[in-house]
């Protein structure tokens, strides 16, 4: 069911949502689901999917989220290096501005928070089309964290065949 389904939209409609939205700083709608992500991990009881989230691995194996040392040492050389280190200082960009201004309504969130999110979206998330096909009522744009779904997401020792319908 479409309910289930972690997006951005959601994420924009919580208390977080609105004060991120009062922000002078924009937010993607990817940050805007990474603190959610954050959020629900650590801190809000109250969050729909904070079990879920809580469930979670503490880490996911992507270049993003290693340290700058262990990259330059386990990357040297590589076109991944520069993509890896790109990529952590366009998130780090977009999130410092806009963690600052969050303080001011007491929310506090470290980058390392949005860090842990980013590796689990991007090592779980499905892309709304894939879940609804080429006519997808879904509006996410940046795709869907699917709880227990994304367990399909990750290859081990069997083969794994599933088709999912709608109504």
């Amino acid at each position: 069911p479409h309910e289930l389904l972690l997006t951005a939209e959601k994420a924009w409609a919580t208390e977080l949502g609105e004060a991120v939205k009062s922000c002078s700083q924009s937010c993607s709608d990817e940050m805007m689901l990474w603190l959610s992500m954050a959020a629900g991990r650590r801190r809000d009881a109250k969050h729909f999917w904070a079990p879920y989230l809580q469930s979670l691995p503490e880490t996911a194996s992507i270049p993003t989220t290693w340290p700058a040392s262990f990259l330059a040492e386990q990357l040297a050389g590589t076109n991944l290096l520069a993509l890896a280190l790109a990529e952590r200082q366009q998130i780090s960009r977009e999130f410092e501005p806009l963690a600052q201004e969050l303080q001011q309504h007491d929310l506090h969130f470290e980058l390392d928070e949005v860090l842990w999110a980013v590796s689990m979206f991007r090592s779980r998330a499905f892309t709304t089309r894939v879940l609804a096909g080429d006519e997808c009522p879904l509006p996410s744009s940046v795709g869907c964290m699917v709880p227990l779904l994304d367990l399909f997401n990750h290859k081990h020792d069997g083969f794994h065949i599933s088709r999912w319908l709608s109504d």
